[in-house]
């Protein structure tokens, strides 16, 4: 059997994770950049600032400027000033969201469980074992 490139696998991982969204996404009127974002946002208590956005997600900056602008539009989070920092703001999920993150950390559970399907705890570690090496080759050559 030929090996597909792993970007095949990404695209397809990010294809399904599309399609296992889109129900919480029509729900609440969100694009996929929202969800994506405001998931990201809720998920990751360390990351607090677009700019870590950009940086650990890959998407431009145009468009998570853009994605922020619609969230805040929606009341779905706020841009609060950073005191270390006067030129960026730290961002925070509302009230409102509440009910969006906790059916889309659902809908992420239940994408893991597929994708993870039949996979044994030793494969698993033996599986994030393999993805550090692979991460720090890549990070060693960027």
């Amino acid at each position: 059997m030929k090996q597909l490139d792993s970007y095949y696998y990404f695209r397809l991982g990010l294809n399904l994770y599309e399609k296992v969204t889109l129900p919480v996404r029509e729900k609440y009127g969100l694009s996929y950049m929202e969800f994506v974002v405001l998931l990201f946002i809720a998920n990751n208590s360390e990351y607090k600032k677009a700019s870590d956005i950009v940086e650990i997600l890959g998407i431009a900056k145009s468009h998570v400027s853009e994605t922020l602008n619609t969230l805040e539009e929606k009341g779905l989070i706020e841009r609060k000033r950073d005191t270390q920092d006067k030129r960026s703001s730290i961002l925070e999920v509302r009230e409102r969201a509440k009910d969006i993150i906790e059916e889309g950390r659902n809908v992420q559970k239940e994408y893991k469980a597929m994708i993870y399907r039949g996979i044994n705890e030793r494969e698993m570690k033996e599986f994030c074992r393999v993805q550090k090496i692979i991460e720090n080759n890549i990070k060693e050559n960027l």
